[in-house]
């Protein structure tokens, strides 16, 4: 009682030692270039009593690496600052009023012309200020870049990073978690998690699903469209940054909470399934674990029945395996509840050894339900040269629950004025519990109508952990910065059960059938790692101008490996079955079904159903930032990364077989070339030029055989090459204010041998896998703008208009002799346009912010038509978003959405006909949130 209470007090007392000061006041704030909005380091702020007989309380300060400065106990009065640093002029900042107990913030700007400022007036603008920072980050940047801050989420009803990206200049987002850049898929963008790489819980793809990371635990995303060589090279479309909360300079905290209504779901029957007692946390209890006496007695065996010469078990032993997995096969139904979702963090700064540490912490938890009906057809090409509906698939319902469980701990101590070290942990988990039904009819191949019940529970997980640090050295002056990261990310799919179900076309009458997916169970379990080690050198120096330049100089190395364990069991009714197979699996499935006379358990676990896999990559880049005039900056270099990717795919149960092997080895040097011309003070053109890489993923080189949930099966191929790519940038910059702009860019992306999907289709089923097309383009151009209407009346100051648009074409050049239809397309899944709109509007007086948001992208390859069928395209979906905010007083708030308020069909089309369609729903929501 006494140990839990003292550390009570401790915590208390740190979190809130920054709220109690003396009768003297406080200044701090940081230091900008004015022009860059870099934060400037080893500036001297020097405060200075108005009064000319009270100089012996003038007070300084030196800004530390993040252009931090903080001068304290400063008597109450009137005080005028000065900044010096070398190669700027002296600012002065007069008319500061000091007074007790007060905490000034005052961020300064300070250019190489000397400036006068007037009498400070500040007022809270943090809100503005983020945005502004973004765009001043954007525009000191060596890149051609994109971005969205935690202040424009805020407007959004966006709950997810998938989602705000959707708002990004030349973004889609494709399933709601893949992220397709300037219409290049997935496999060309990089996701990166506070400048270092993450693991991946997807078995299917190399990228992170952005649908994991909760929008409410990062500050910003950035997106780098344009290769530099201190970025890895493996990226076309972008490289998507993602920053967590950054510190704070005081005690900051706020909780929040929400309810989201959906007309089509919420108090409605929703179908689900008896499951584990920790599942509204996200985490399977052991329910759907495989059975202990599977573990036990074999688990380096196949469960098989014995033949006459030994091996496998014995029918008695296979009865008991049997028994012992749970008799739950059908769904139920409850009533489905408000969507619920809660977030508290909290900050602050104190001093550790009379130096600054900071700490911001963050907590998240959702759930959530959806229903998802869909239409689908299966074309195949008929004996006229038309298509034909092979398989009808009606009915198709998917329930989901959903529980995201997520949180961050940063830390960040400042030991010397030239000296952080940072530590940086997020955790997030997401748990699918599905239900999915649908029927068939008729299903031509079989000629029979058919029923399939499938009962899933999917956990994916990722844990980032990054020790970072950085620090001004004596050599010339110096920066150098290093960090050490470690991710891990699991995605665990226990004891998925699927039933199939048949009947005679038109007849009602159902029986269970005996086919390879009907009465299985399938466990799966998905490790993959990642190490990422990371140093750098920035040595500054003056060209043949004397104006300042950097020498970039840095080394990377990544190690990443990948184990999948997969088992598939399936209970095979006996050649003389007498039990009534025309009723529900629980009945049929009972224990005195489970053996030799009726249903055996037996394993149909694929000699290719688990792999291992590893990439090492070594890389080591030399960059030069200097402007070749005043006017005129060059960002040059080279990178050079050695790859040993390798796969190997094996026998579980036969370890002396030979493996199937897939390995890419390559060395590559990655030249970047990055030039940027100041037209005006507010104008700049920028041209770049670079190539970059395209690996392909550990599924895809590896012959595992996956078959989805709605019965389609994926294999990959050992034989892939990586593509290279050429890429080429020009952009029109013009910032009319300091949250206002306006881009146009252009781009042209050349690749040799781009990796795409494909399908193959043999009489009896259709199979996805990755083949390397010849050569590929894309091209077009972008713009975004952020501007007022201020111009047009002073009374529309506070209406603000946002928007982008993406005009995207490409074309894939196929190898001959493959199974595509088409030899010459558009990259899969890339849309000829993509439109973002988001017009806000803050009511005078009520301080009410209300936002209006619009998007929609242009019809793109869903799936690669094969064997003469026709590309499958995803049509435009038109999506608009309402979201008001209302401040209640000083720290509590209310937040209104209301989300796809069209609510379209969603359709996708093969050779004219409808082939899938489904509504997403219009869902509305309320938040209240309390800070302090």
């Amino acid at each position: 009682m006494n140990k839990s209470l003292c550390i009570f007090i401790i915590i208390f007392a740190f979190f809130t030692s920054s709220l109690v000061w003396s009768d003297n006041g406080i200044i701090q704030g940081t230091v900008i270039d004015s022009q860059t909005g870099q934060k400037l380091s080893k500036a001297d702020v020097i405060l200075k009593p108005i009064d000319s007989d009270q100089t012996n309380r003038q007070k300084k300060a030196i800004t530390d690496l993040d252009g931090l400065y903080s001068i304290e106990d400063i008597p109450p009065g009137k005080y005028i600052i000065s900044v010096n640093k070398v190669g700027y002029s002296t600012t002065n900042v007069s008319d500061i009023e000091i007074t007790p107990d007060i905490i000034m913030q005052l961020d300064i700007a300070i250019s190489p012309e000397a400036m006068q400022l007037g009498a400070i007036n500040v007022t809270a603008t943090a809100s503005r200020a983020t945005v502004a920072g973004l765009i001043a980050t954007q525009r000191k940047a060596p890149t051609i870049s994109s971005s969205i801050s935690i202040d424009q989420i805020r407007k959004t009803p966006d709950s997810s990073a998938s989602d705000a990206l959707k708002r990004v200049t030349g973004l889609s987002v494709v399933d709601d978690k893949y992220v397709f850049v300037r219409g290049l898929s997935e496999r060309y963008s990089n996701a990166r998690l506070n400048n270092s790489a993450i693991s991946s819980p997807e078995p299917d793809k190399w990228v992170v699903p952005f649908d994991i990371f909760p929008a409410s635990l990062l500050d910003n995303i950035i997106v780098t469209k344009t290769f530099v060589p201190d970025l890895p090279g493996d990226f076309t479309g972008g490289s998507i940054q993602m920053t967590t909360k950054d510190f704070t300079d005081k005690f900051s905290a706020k909780l929040s909470s929400s309810f989201s209504y959906e007309p089509d779901v919420t108090f409605k029957d929703f179908y689900t399934y008896e499951g584990g007692k920790f599942d509204f946390l996200g985490f399977d209890d052991g329910t759907r674990a495989l059975p202990e006496n599977i573990k036990k007695a074999a688990k380096d065996q196949k469960i098989v029945e014995g033949g006459m010469f030994g091996g496998g078990f014995s029918s008695q032993e296979l009865e008991q395996f049997g028994k012992s997995f749970s008799n739950i096969w059908s769904p139920k139904t409850k009533t489905a509840f408000l969507n619920q979702s809660y977030g508290f963090s909290l900050g602050n700064q104190v001093n550790l050894l009379n130096r600054p540490f900071g700490i911001v912490t963050a907590l998240t938890y959702k759930n959530g339900y959806s229903v998802d009906d869909e239409e689908e057809y299966h074309f195949i090409k008929g004996a006229d040269g038309d298509l034909e509906a092979r398989r009808h698939i009606q009915d198709h319902t998917t329930s989901k629950q959903k529980v995201n469980v997520g949180g961050i701990l940063n830390l960040s101590w400042k030991p010397s004025p030239s000296d952080k070290i940072s530590l940086r942990t997020m955790y997030n988990k997401i748990s699918d519990d599905e239900v999915r039904q649908y029927s068939v009819s008729p299903n031509r191949d079989y000629d029979r109508d058919e029923k399939s019940i499938t009962l899933r529970w999917v956990e994916r997980t990722i844990l980032s952990t990054q020790l970072s640090g950085e620090r001004q050295i004596s050599f010339r002056n110096s920066d150098l910065d290093w960090q050490a990261s470690y991710s891990y990310a699991t995605r665990n799919e226990p004891d998925r059960r699927e039933l199939l179900y048949d009947s005679e076309i038109g007849k009602d009458v159902y029986k269970l059938t005996n086919e390879s997916q009907s009465g299985s169970r399938f466990f799966s379990d998905l490790v993959d790692k990642n190490l990422n080690l990371g140093l750098n050198l920035s040595i500054p120096f003056t060209q043949w101008e004397g104006l300042p330049a950097k020498l970039k100089l840095g080394g990377d190395f990544m190690m990443r490996d990948r184990e999948i364990d997969s088992r598939r069991f399936r209970f095979k009714p006996a050649d003389n079955l007498t039990i009534n197979v025309y009723q529900e699996a629980e009945k049929i499935f009972v224990p005195e079904n489970i053996g030799k006379n009726g249903f055996q358990i037996e394993e149909d676990t694929r000699s290719t159903d688990n792999y291992k896999a590893e990439q090492i990559i070594d890389s080591g880049f030399v960059m030069v930032d200097m402007p070749i005039k005043a006017k005129l900056r060059l960002v040059t270099g080279a990178r050079v990364e050695f790859s040993n990717q390798k796969v190997t795919t094996y026998d579980l149960f036969n370890p002396d077989d030979e493996p199937i092997v897939g390995q890419v080895k390559t060395t590559d040097i990655l030249p970047s070339a990055n030039l940027t011309y100041s037209l005006t003070d507010k104008m700049n053109i920028r041209v770049a030029g670079s190539q970059t890489v395209s690996r392909p993923s550990f599924r895809e080189l590896s012959k595992f055989e996956f078959t989805d949930i709605s019965g389609h099966a994926t294999v990959g191929n050992p034989e892939l090459k990586r593509a290279l790519i050429q890429n080429y940038d020009v952009r029109w910059e013009w910032y009319t204010g300091i949250t206002e702009y306006l881009f146009v860019s252009a781009f042209y992306k050349w690749f040799k041998n781009p990796i795409e999907n494909t399908i193959i289709i043999t009489s009896a089923e259709r199979t996805s896998s990755w083949q390397n097309a010849k050569s590929a383009y894309n091209y077009r151009f972008e713009t975004e703008m952020r501007k007022s209407l201020k111009f047009i009346t002073p009374s529309l100051a506070r209406l603000v208009l946002t928007g982008n648009l993406a005009l995207i074409s490409s074309k894939v050049q196929l190898h001959e002799g493959g199974y595509e239809t088409s030899k010459e397309r558009a990259l899969q899944g890339q849309s000829p346009y993509i439109v973002n709109v988001m017009a806000t509007y803050i009511v005078p007086k009520s301080e009410t912010d209300v936002s209006l948001l619009y998007n929609v992208f242009g019809r793109r390859i869903s799936k690669v038509g094969v064997a003469g069928t026709s590309d499958i395209y995803e049509e435009p979906f038109h999506k608009m978003d309402v979201v008001i905010s209302q401040p209640l007083g000083n720290s509590l708030g209310i937040k209104f959405s209301f989300k796809n308020i069209l609510d379209p069909e969603a359709k996708y089309t093969q050779g004219g006909y409808t082939q899938k369609t489904y509504k997403e729903g219009r869902s509305f929501s309320a938040e209240l949130s309390y800070s302090w």
